[in-house]
C-alpha cells in the first residue's frame, strides 16, 4: 500500500463497458511501466483487476490495484480479495500420518472424491473455529470418538485392507501380462573380434590345471622343450 503512494501515477482514465479503465505508470516496473487496471462497482461488490496478474498468481492485490482503490475513495477493503490462505481460519496442511490424501483421490470416483474432501475440510474447519472454546471443542472431540468406536464395531468383521492395495487403487497401473518372454536371438557384432566371454583369473587358473605343461626330455625340467634348452646350447660366451 505504501508503494502505491510513492511509485504509482495515474496517466488517464477511460470507460470500458461497465468498468473504468485506469492507465497506471509504475516507476519501478520493468519495461515501459504502464499497466491497465479495471475498476467496477455494483451495489455491494467492488471488482478491480490489473494487467500484472499478481492477484491471480499469488492471491495478493498489487500496488496498482491499491492505488486505484485509493483514487476511487474505497474505505473498506473488498472481502472477495481476502483469500482464505491468508486468514487465521485457513485449513492446515495434511498430517504426515494421514492415510487418505485428498490430493491423490482424483480419478477414482467423483462422488467419493468430493465426499472425502468435504468431510476432511469440514472437520478441520470446525476445529479451527472451536480452538478457543474448550467446552465446545471437547464435545466435538467426544462426538468424533463415539463415531470412531461405532465405526470400529461395524467394520470389525471386514478384512483389513493393506496400504499397498490402497495406493495401487489410487495410481493407475497396467494389468500383469501372462505371455512368456523369450531370449532374444544373438546377433554378431560388427568387425572382427572374439565372441567369447571374458574369463576371470580363477577360471583361467582352473583351466590351466587340467592341461599338461611342456617338458624337456634332455634336462628333465618343465617349462621348455629341446629347441630352447640351455643345457644343449652349452655355456654362452660373455664379451
Amino acid at each position: 500500500m505504501v508503494n502505491s503512494v510513492h511509485n504509482c501515477l495515474s496517466v488517464c482514465t477511460s470507460q470500458s463497458g461497465d468498468f473504468t479503465k485506469f492507465l497506471i505508470k509504475d516507476l519501478k516496473a520493468y519495461g515501459n511501466g504502464y499497466l491497465e487496471v479495471l475498476y467496477g462497482q455494483d451495489e455491494d461488490e467492488i471488482t478491480v483487476m490489473c494487467s500484472c496478474k499478481r492477484f491471480e498468481c499469488y492471491g495478493l492485490l498489487c500496488r496498482h490495484c491499491f492505488y486505484v482503490l485509493r483514487l476511487c475513495d474505497v474505505k473498506v477493503f473488498p472481502e472477495k480479495y481476502i483469500t482464505r490462505r491468508w486468514t487465521k481460519d485457513v485449513v492446515p496442511n495434511m498430517s504426515k500420518n494421514s492415510i487418505v490424501n485428498p490430493h491423490i483421490l482424483s480419478g477414482i470416483n467423483p462422488e467419493v472424491d468430493n465426499m472425502v474432501r468435504d468431510t476432511m475440510t469440514s472437520s478441520e474447519y470446525i476445529v479451527n473455529k472451536l480452538v478457543t472454546d474448550m467446552s465446545k471443542l471437547s464435545i466435538f472431540r467426544d462426538t468424533l470418538k463415539n463415531l470412531m468406536e461405532q465405526t470400529d464395531v461395524e467394520t470389525r468383521d471386514q478384512p483389513s485392507v493393506k496400504q499397498k492395495d490402497i495406493v495401487s487403487s489410487f495410481v493407475p497401473h497396467n494389468e500383469e501380462s501372462t505371455s512368456a518372454v523369450c531370449v532374444p536371438s544373438g546377433r554378431r557384432n560388427k568387425g572382427s573380434g572374439s565372441h567369447k566371454r571374458f574369463k576371470s583369473k580363477r577360471e583361467q587358473a582352473i583351466s590351466r590345471m587340467g592341461k599338461r605343461s611342456r617338458g624337456c626330455h634332455s634336462c628333465g625340467q618343465d617349462g621348455h622343450d629341446r629347441g630352447i634348452c640351455l643345457a644343449l646350447r652349452g655355456p654362452q660366451k660373455t664379451g
